[in-house]
């Protein structure tokens, strides 16, 4: 389909739409494990975006290309492109995009054994969030953290990262934010309880009841998901008009989200007053869904 929609688009003299088409399948074919059509893709979207002029694209197919390249073991051109991505997405004012360009490059870091290096990358990229509101990546970068110090046989320091990102994935409902690009290292949440049944069983002293706690907050985070999941599919009549109202909640603060998306990645042509206006929407948004949320039973 998106394929399809690329070429129509071409048809149409729609050269944005068509790049961001050809993103979305180069996207989908790295999660069916294709990367070299994935990057090919990529390539011709890059091209497509430069022809267009606009200047933010270019960067975020970079951002996908080195997600790939890391799965590859291709670290350093890797971590050349998060650095080329995230000197532009810093001067443009892109946070979310900013972020994951840090967590990427820290991540390849540590993979390729460098945890010092990953350890200053991380720092960085927590230090940005703490002035921004992007809980989701502030989860993950906790947890990166917490990798990096189990890594190093740091277990106490370790653990304390990975209750940070526990604690913040709990303070975050699913669905209620599209602040992540389809970035690979961001997809398992219950990675997060793993790093922690993992620090609980190696430690000097086993701490096995702990270890069990971790493992049934997870059962519950997955069908706390699940049921989630399942009520935004529903479209029972029998849904309460609070139940109704969330539904809708839901939709809009993803609607807006994307659009605020869309506006900061239109680079030097973005609106600040715009952007400022659809935060605000989703702010609003959010805190109404996260007050019914606590008061359904």
């Amino acid at each position: 389909m998106a394929r399809e929609a690329s070429e129509e688009f071409q048809k149409l003299e729609m050269g944005y739409e068509a790049g961001k088409a050809l993103v979305n399948l180069a996207v989908a074919m790295a999660r069916q494990n294709k990367p070299d059509p994935a990057l090919e893709m990529l390539a011709k979207a890059r091209r497509q975006f430069v022809e267009e002029q606009n200047a933010a694209w270019p960067h975020v197919t970079d951002l996908y290309k080195a997600d790939i390249l890391v799965k590859q073991r291709h670290y350093a051109e890797a971590q050349r492109l998060c650095g080329s991505a995230g000197k532009f997405f810093k001067a443009a004012r892109i946070p979310n995009q900013l972020v994951q360009c840090q967590l990427l490059s820290a991540r390849s870091y540590l993979l390729a054994g460098k945890s010092q290096a990953a350890k200053r990358e991380c720092s960085k990229t927590l230090a940005a969030l703490e002035n921004v509101d992007l809980p989701m990546l502030a989860c993950h970068a906790q947890q990166l953290m917490g990798q990096i110090h189990l890594a190093e046989g740091s277990f106490q320091e370790a653990y304390g990262y990975y209750e940070q990102a526990r604690h913040l994935l709990e303070q975050t409902r699913s669905g209620l934010h599209n602040e992540e690009l389809k970035m690979s290292f961001v997809q398992d949440k219950s990675e997060i309880y793993e790093g922690l049944v993992q620090i609980c069983l190696d430690s000097v002293t086993p701490k096995f009841e702990e270890a069990f706690e971790h493992i049934e907050q997870s059962k519950s985070r997955s069908l706390q998901d699940l049921l989630l999941s399942e009520h935004r599919d529903s479209s029972s009549t029998g849904d309460s008009e609070a139940q109704c109202k969330a539904t809708d909640l839901r939709a809009e603060v993803n609607w807006y989200s994307n659009r605020l998306a869309q506006e900061q990645l239109r680079g030097s042509d973005h609106s600040e007053s715009t952007i400022s206006d659809l935060k605000s929407a989703i702010r609003k948004r959010e805190n109404e869904l996260l007050r019914l949320l606590r008061e359904m039973p």
